[in-house]
């Protein structure tokens, strides 16, 4: 078992075995791995919040997974596939007890992944079905769903995932706010792995100003050449110190925290 450091968004875990290093998110409920067989007929029972590790493993597979809700209480459901490199495209359909549909997601926002939110007129047991949109399957078409009361938070969001930053010449990278269910604290943005010589000064998004939105992270470099990964990371005190690093979008539909920094001299 390996314990995230306190700030820490994600966790990576590297064996001799893999090809590379695979990153997992660090929540604060339980995550579960899929238990097969889980189809229509044989629904896996969860409780939320719960963050599922799951794959469909062959064409026509669907997942189910059942859980209860309370009269008034609200789901929100988030599948990543694409996200996370996989070739997934999913679909997300909700089912009450008799099997009628609730609510089906197909893209989210022009995003392949899924999102659906829901909120139960009485209470009783729904149930969540993930699947492709196309029928397809197999070893690689992995996803991460999490179903979860909604509650405040927030996401951060680069322009794009390299940058080129050139010595005695600042560099200004904007960064996005998405401020979720009305979330109104305050959030402290600074820059992670960057090499002796480069420095990123921290700023801060605060709600309702100029930079409730939109931060701009200035860089300077001193003449040292480097080229490889950094962070940006946003954390915020009113979350109990909850942490996100900022995602850029790569072809194929798929985003990375890992933003690629050149310095040239």
């Amino acid at each position: 078992m390996i314990e995230p450091q306190p700030d820490a968004a994600a966790v990576d875990f590297f064996s001799p075995q893999w090809a590379g290093t695979i990153s997992l998110p660090v929540v604060s409920h339980p995550a579960r791995v899929e238990a097969e067989s889980n189809d229509l007929a044989n629904p896996q029972s969860v409780e939320m919040p719960v963050t599922i590790s799951g794959r469909i493993s062959e064409p026509h597979d669907r997942d189910a997974f059942r859980f209860r809700l309370a009269k008034g209480q609200t789901c929100q459901c988030n599948v990543s596939s694409r996200a996370l490199g996989y070739p997934l495209d999913s679909v997300l359909e909700l089912l009450d007890a008799t099997g009628r549909s609730l609510a089906r997601s197909d893209d989210t926002n022009n995003d392949p992944d899924s999102a659906v939110t829901y909120t139960a007129p009485a209470d009783g047991d729904y149930t969540l079905v993930v699947s492709d949109l196309y029928e397809h399957g197999g070893p690689r078409f992995l996803y991460r769903l999490t179903i979860a009361s909604p509650e405040p938070d927030f996401s951060l969001g680069a322009p794009q995932h390299a940058f080129v930053l050139s010595a005695g010449k600042p560099l200004e990278i904007p960064v996005t706010i998405e401020r979720k269910q009305n979330f109104a604290g305050e959030i402290d943005v600074r820059v992670t792995g960057l090499p002796e010589g480069v420095i990123a000064q921290p700023t801060k998004s605060v709600a309702g100003g100029d930079s409730a939105k939109t931060v701009k992270i200035v860089l300077t470099a001193t003449g040292v050449a480097f080229s490889g990964p950094i962070q940006i990371l946003g954390t915020s005190s009113d979350l109990g110190g909850r942490s996100h690093t900022a995602g850029a979008l790569l072809t194929g539909g798929a985003h990375t925290s890992d933003l690629w920094l050149t310095v040239t001299k």
